[in-house]
């Protein structure tokens, strides 16, 4: 009963211990398990002494001791390097009581290096030689041995045992450092791998610029931003999805969707939903280039899109595809709240507030193809965008009436606009 339970010690003590000091402690038992058969063999030439015995008790019981504190004390990569130097006062002491016999020496010395350098840098090493002069220098002192240059065969023997055993064990416990290494390598491979194909599949659906903002910033409160919000949707869609057979109406449906996202891409938008036919977009967050520029960019990207959808429109007829597709667009600025909502299983980073609103009002209200935008918009982009002044409208859930303007299209059709790339956000 005593023993299993001594060895459940053991085994637990194992499983909690850095792997730096177990390695380490391997090693240490052989290298004090000869020590003591070198210095126990000299018994067979000299008399035993009491304090001779204890010492080679001492050593037996060292490495265990020391494993003992560590794990206690200091259980990581530096409680393991720095219980190294404990082991250069040793083998100084040790030097003495072999009376500076060479081989023995250099064995021991031997062994201190080779395991000084499995787990720690050379600057380590320096640090334990120099504690290994300093307890040598005082054990001469205190023990005043006579100095021999001559070995007895079974000292040597032992003392030959130990620098190629010693160099062997560690040389193969480098050995399974290095394959255990490689192990956790082609694990973390395999995890790199199916975490990118797992990414791959989830990318559509998440936007990358909110990603690397999650990865530098960590998370992205929920702040007011004015930004210019873009609603579209297709007219008469419901109509139209029952003139034309399902074959026929998901692939028109899901290219002008994609070409839609690619233009609010290139524009720099964010784009916000895909409600059916209905897309969501707007401009000034994360990122913003300034307000009017915001603004512009929106209603370029509108005017481009309905140029988009003529071609599209061209492009069916060609192929005997009598779609008919004709979109109304409404926008409008000024300040929401932007930033993650939803629930913890399913969040989306979305703009809120009565500025969406109202957009989504304009574009219910706009004409065929056309592009209404909210007397806020305009004064930021009329600059640059031609439109015709209209009639102040009231719409749904909104208080007073609304000043709109209807855009004819861009002053100079051949401006570029440089804006940052983003992605889609999510699809409902």
């Amino acid at each position: 009963m005593r023993d299993q339970c001594r060895h459940d010690i053991d085994m637990a003590l194992r499983e909690t211990l850095h792997h730096f000091i177990q390695t380490i402690h391997k090693a240490r038992v052989f290298a004090y398990c000869i020590s003591v058969l070198i210095f126990a063999s000299r018994l067979l030439y000299t008399e035993a002494t009491v304090s001779y015995a204890l010492f080679l008790v001492f050593l037996l019981a060292y490495p265990y001791v020391h494993r003992f504190i560590c794990g206690h004390v200091k259980n990581d990569a530096v409680g393991a390097r720095y219980g190294l130097l404990p082991d250069g006062a040793l083998v100084g002491i040790m030097i003495i009581v072999a009376e500076f016999n060479l081989l023995v020496s250099v064995a021991i010395i031997a062994a201190l290096v080779m395991g000084t350098l499995m787990v720690a840098k050379p600057r380590m090493l320096m640090i334990n030689i120099g504690i290994l002069l300093v307890s040598c220098g005082l054990s001469y002192l205190i023990l005043d041995p006579n100095i021999s240059t001559q070995g007895w065969l079974l000292t040597n023997i032992f003392s030959s045992i130990l620098i190629v055993g010693y160099g062997g064990l560690v040389a193969s416990l480098g050995f399974l450092n290095t394959s255990d290494l490689e192990n956790r390598r082609r694990e973390i491979d395999q995890d790199r791998i199916l975490l990118q194909g797992i990414y791959n599949r989830l990318r559509p659906y998440v936007s990358p610029q909110l990603a690397a903002s999650l990865e530098t910033v960590g998370n992205m409160p929920t702040t007011r931003k004015k930004l210019t919000v873009f609603f579209s949707d297709i007219e008469g869609f419901t109509k139209l999805m029952d003139g034309l057979p399902e074959e026929t109406m998901t692939p028109i449906l899901n290219e002008y969707l994609n070409e839609m996202a690619e233009i609010a891409i290139e524009h720099g938008g964010t784009v916000d939903k895909f409600m059916g036919d209905g897309v969501m977009v707007f401009f000034g967050a994360p990122d913003s280039r300034g307000y009017a520029q915001d603004a512009v960019a929106c209603v370029r990207m509108a005017v481009g899109m309905c140029a988009k959808l003529e071609e599209l429109r061209n492009k069916w007829d060609r192929e005997g595809i009598s779609a008919g597709l004709h979109i109304r667009i409404g926008i409008h600025t000024g300040y929401c709240a932007v930033g993650n909502f939803g629930s913890r299983q399913r969040m989306d980073y979305t703009a809120i507030g009565g500025v969406v609103n109202i957009a989504s009002r304009l574009e219910s209200i706009a004409e065929r193809d056309a592009i209404l935008v909210s007397r806020v918009t305009w004064e930021l982009v009329k600059g640059e965008v031609t439109g015709e002044m209209m009639s102040p409208v009231r719409v749904k859930g909104i208080a007073g009436a609304i000043s709109i303007v209807s855009v004819k299209g861009m002053r100079n059709s051949e401006t570029s606009f440089d804006a940052p790339r983003f992605r889609l956000l999510s699809t409902v």
